[in-house]
């Protein structure tokens, strides 16, 4: 688990009268966890955590615990009038405490600036609260300033979110709407690509004109933002299936996690793909912060099962698969990974009546596992009437105009019957049939046999024989070591001078305007400089005005809180927590403390 603070957005409540805006509050919920997850000090966690518990009753705190957050923020939006209405409320969900709240009014058409203004504001209470990261002076990406291509573009998102043929079919519909009406929105055309993703990986579109088309959706999107995560992941995802190119998916994902850091889909991709290369530690090291930043995804636990499985784990494997089926029993993959787990557990009358066992297995299976899963039970259980029968069943599959996974079992197949110039032949490109599915399998578990052939080692290196780059962190100092010394002189003076902490409301934005030092760098040098967060170095000078005024106060019912209020605290919960852990004792403590004879 990462040491940084952990913030869940929640999705926004829609109160506008008639509940007929949800695709505004859901889109102002998704551009803010966006914009935050680029913070590399914070842990944001994403979407599909996230919205897990959109409309649901579950108290605060439990959210919290169950996410392991230890910032929460939460809004509504109203719209009525062609105004809207914006409240957010950033809380500390351990001990309740509200740490900030505001409420925004505007014009509908004036959308695009409220949004920058409250996406930059929590950017800088964050930044208050935790420490130093950089912040740019536009923190949020307008999309488009067409308020009317916006909503179909969020029209377009909530319905690709419901992953089901017909919403997507919708989706694509308000995509090419919001297209039409503006077409400098990079983020409609890698919508409507990932409607494409899911359609073909449903079987609802052809693979090959599917991969054709999100391959010119991502380079117009490209074309319009060179700089958006999303694109460079779309990308990596056609570098790895279309192209074959492992260093250059790999290269396409972390540019993606460089400009985004809390991208929990390219870490996903990054561990599968050390997985299939069979290293261990690092695909480990990826799924694990896929899963800290999205514990409630289905995807990232159905990664977990098949990383374990690749690394032959088949007990840890199953149980993350189980998982992934309690939440979407027609998941195939799953069914099929398991099956894998269990043939290797040699469990094989398991996997022969697996699929008796499976509810809707017509839909929630595929012909081509379900004829290769079970010829590989047959074949290991010594049945090979019944192995030849399933076997031709798929040979018949691979011969349709989709075969998609059927090569890939019979390659599985060869490898179990020691028939390894015909796995190998499978490997040719000039078969047609090499893809990124197969050398997935290279390194099955259940593959292992191949490595007895003198060609595996050649093949080994020409496939996996890759360099992979070294992520940097960021730590570049914002001053060189002479400017440091000056501005802390600068701002040390300013501060005893005008005692600017005894407004309860100061921000480190106006500070920085004050002591004329960029809002960036002052915030480098109070965390480089004092190892604080601004809070904690604000309030450390508002306890140490406390401490002065209890002593010279000659009134020994001195009101506490009161003495705390002209400080410059806030809160009551506030002031307490903080002065206990800035002292060590509590105020009542250090009252006692000054009676002493």
């Amino acid at each position: 688990m990462s040491n940084k603070e952990r913030l869940v957005i929640l999705p926004f409540s829609d109160l506008s009268l008639n509940k007929e805006h949800e695709h505004f509050s859901d889109g102002i919920t998704e551009d803010l966890i966006n914009a935050l997850s680029k913070i590399n000090n914070l842990d944001v966690i994403s979407r599909t955590s996230s919205f897990y518990y959109k409309n649901h009753t579950t108290p605060l705190s439990d959210i919290a615990k169950n996410l392991k957050a230890t910032l929460v923020l939460e809004g509504s939006i109203r719209i009525h009038n062609k105004q809207i209405r914006i409240s957010i409320r950033l809380i500390h969900p351990e001990n309740d405490l509200h740490i900030w709240s505001e409420t925004w009014e505007s014009p509908i058409e004036y959308i695009f600036e409220t949004q920058d203004k409250i996406g930059l504001i929590i950017a800088d209470k964050l930044r208050e609260h935790i420490g130093h990261f950089e912040i740019e002076d536009q923190f949020t990406n307008r999309q488009t300033n067409n308020l009317e291509a916006y909503e179909y573009y969020l029209k377009g998102k909530y319905h690709t979110q419901k992953w089901n043929p017909s919403d997507l079919k919708i989706a694509i519909t308000y995509y090419e709407k919001s297209i039409a009406l503006d077409k400098s929105n990079a983020m409609t055309y890698i919508g409507l690509s990932e409607c494409y993703t899911i359609m073909s990986g449903l079987g609802l579109f052809p693979i090959a004109d599917s991969w054709t088309k999100i391959y010119q959706l991502t380079q117009s999107a490209y074309a319009l933002n060179p700089e958006s995560p999303e694109v460079h992941f779309s990308f990596a995802n056609i570098r790895y299936w279309t192209e074959m190119d492992l260093a250059g998916a790999y290269a396409s994902a972390l540019k993606a996690i460089d400009i985004k850091p809390n991208y929990a889909r390219a870490h996903q991709f990054i561990a599968l793909l050390f997985a299939v290369l069979h290293k261990k530690e690092k695909a480990i090291e990826h799924i694990q912060i896929a899963y800290n930043l999205d514990p409630l995804s289905n995807e990232v636990s159905f990664s977990l099962g098949y990383i374990y499985y690749m690394f032959e784990d088949y007990d840890l494997s199953i149980q993350w698969l189980d998982r992934t089926l309690i939440n979407n029993p027609n998941n195939t993959l799953a069914h099929s990974i398991k099956c894998c787990c269990l043939l290797k557990q040699h469990r094989f009358t398991d996997v022969i009546q697996y699929f008796e066992h499976v509810p809707n297995s017509e839909t929630s299976i595929l012909e081509e596992d379900r004829c290769g899963l079970m010829a590989m039970a047959y074949f290991l259980n010594n049945d090979l009437k019944s192995f030849r029968t399933y076997k031709n069943q798929l040979i018949k599959i691979t011969k349709s105009d989709s075969p998609r996974r059927a090569f890939g079992f019979l390659f599985l197949i060869h490898v179990l019957e020691h028939d390894f110039d015909n796995a190998f032949e499978l490997l040719e490109p000039k078969t047609g049939h090499m893809s990124s599915l197969l050398i997935m399998l290279f390194n099955d578990p259940l593959a292992h046999n191949l490595k007895k052939d003198a060609r595996y080692n050649a093949l080994q290196q020409k496939l996996f024989n890759i360099e992979f780059p070294i992520t940097k962190g960021n730590t570049k100092a914002l001053m060189d070591a002479d400017t440091l010394k000056k501005s802390t002189s600068k701002l040390s003076n300013y501060i005893t001078k005008t005692q600017v902490y005894l407004n309860p409301d100061i921000t480190l934005r106006e500070l920085a305007e004050s002591v004329q030092i960029h809002p960036n760098q002052l915030s480098w040098l109070i965390n480089f400089r004092y190892k604080k967060n601004f809070k904690e170095f604000i309030n450390s000078y508002r306890a140490d005005h406390f401490k002065s005024l209890v002593q010279n106060s000659n009134d020994k019912s001195v009101y506490l809180i009161g003495l705390a209020y002209e400080s410059g605290f806030n809160s009551r919960t506030a002031f307490n927590s903080f002065f206990k852990k800035h002292t060590g004792i509590t105020p009542s403590q250090y009252l006692k403390s000054l009676n002493k004879p």
